[in-house]
């Protein structure tokens, strides 16, 4: 897992850019997905 903090000036706004791989054990077909992510977020 990979943790990046992003500071964000009051008032601003910040881009938090993700990016997810598939990986087959197996052959693959086509089909339906299902995938979850989760924020923590830490403010003062």
């Amino acid at each position: 897992m990979l943790n990046q903090w992003v500071d964000v000036a009051e008032g601003a706004s910040a881009d938090l850019n993700y990016y997810a791989e598939y990986y087959a054990t197996g052959a693959s077909t086509a089909g339906k997905v299902t995938t979850s992510v989760q924020y923590t977020i830490i403010y003062q």
